[in-house]
């Protein structure tokens, strides 16, 4: 969801329009290439994304500052500052941020179909 700096409460600094804001955190599209895009998603302390996979891409995530426990397949592990992980088409993955501080990832998507309606969201822990 893109939210136009217009709607943004004066407590909040202006974002530029390629920010997203999800329940979890933001993220911020930094390249958009046919066959892939690179983000930076922030996750907010104590949040986390959904239980998730994609049908059409990877993912390959770089942990850039704070920790996160990752859930990908029926493993889980933590990842830390400098900490990479790939996720494969169809594989089902999530993190969540357990400090105090905000998690900043990397996230690269590579394949045939990259947009964010490429995943099924809701499924069993």
């Amino acid at each position: 969801m893109n939210i136009p700096v217009q709607q943004l409460s004066p407590a909040e600094p202006a974002m530029p329009a390629l920010w997203e804001v999800h329940p979890w955190g933001r993220s911020f599209r930094l390249l958009e290439q046919d066959r892939f895009s690179v983000r930076h998603l922030i996750i907010e302390a104590g949040k986390s994304i959904h239980l998730e996979c994609h049908l059409h891409r990877n993912e390959h995530w770089l942990i850039v500052s704070g920790a996160g426990r990752v859930q990908r397949g029926n493993a889980e592990f933590d990842l830390f500052e400098g900490d990479s992980l790939d996720i494969g088409i169809g594989e089902t993955h999530r993190i969540a941020n357990l400090g105090r501080m905000d998690l900043h990832m990397i996230e690269v998507r590579m394949g045939c179909y990259l947009a964010d309606d490429d995943l099924v969201e809701g499924l069993p822990s």
